[in-house]
């Protein structure tokens, strides 16, 4: 099965409030909870049928590391993105285009938007496209796109459940609703994915780690990343997709 969708993302820093909950729970609930969570975005058989993925994105993001004030207002940079991703073969293909602050021209010429090269991971190897032109890309494209199959949609719940030291933490309030916290590790960094107590889909998932290969944040050493999901749609073929 071949899935298009149509997403809009907003790239910005937000304060989440997590609280801890005063209930322990036993290790075992850990792979019942995520099994229900597949059953809740599809079910298992559905999931296996997904082959492949194209979206089409829309955002901005508010480059605080970039401007003046800390405390905003802060440069801006809006763009647009077309993803692939083959999950059969394990390749992605990432095509996106800026407005704004990451454009070379800023606001000061026509405003159309500006193409990025092309990048394209397959094999463990990542190439850049630009001009027609095939080049060596970084390696940092590379772990980017293990994370995307790793933690996006389609494949999360099959990284958490194949983890061999999957278990339960106790429950938290996020978002003012409680939710049950799974953990393990993916490729030795640190997991935790929230579970909607109500709905068993996937909220959130966060893990730590460095990014030794690319130029900003690896002077950071380890760097914790989170998704957030939301605006869970039914599509027309039965999966929940978080938009």
């Amino acid at each position: 099965m071949n899935t298009r969708l149509l997403a809009v993302s907003l790239l910005a820093v937000a304060a989440t409030g997590i609280c801890n909950a005063a209930v322990a729970r036993d290790d075992t609930n850990a792979r019942q909870e995520v099994t229900a969570a597949i059953t809740a975005v599809g079910g298992e058989e559905l999931l296996a049928s997904v082959h492949s993925l194209e979206f089409d994105a829309v955002g901005h993001r508010n480059m605080l590391e970039q401007s003046l004030r800390p405390d905003g207002p802060w440069w801006q940079d809006y763009f647009q993105q077309t993803e692939i991703r083959d999950f059969a073969n394990h390749r992605e293909r990432v095509t996106e285009s800026h407005r704004g602050y990451s454009s070379p021209d800023w606001w000061l010429q026509d405003g159309k938007w500006t193409p990025y090269p092309t990048y394209i991971v397959a094999d463990g190897a990542a190439a850049r496209v630009a001009k027609e032109k095939y080049s060596a890309a970084s390696m940092a494209s590379v772990q980017l796109a293990d994370e995307d199959f790793s933690f996006g949609p389609i494949g999360l719940l099959h990284t958490a459940l194949g983890a061999p030291d999957l278990h339960a933490e106790a429950d938290v309030t996020l978002h003012g609703f409680r939710h049950h916290v799974v953990a393990f590790t993916w490729k030795t960094y640190p997991v935790r994915l929230y579970l909607n107590s109500y709905t068993a889909v996937p909220e959130q998932v966060e893990w730590t780690g460095p990014r030794p290969y690319d130029v900003f944040w690896n002077v950071w050493g380890d760097v914790t990343t989170r998704i957030v999901y939301g605006m869970w749609s039914l599509e027309p073929d039965g999966l929940r997709y978080p938009r």
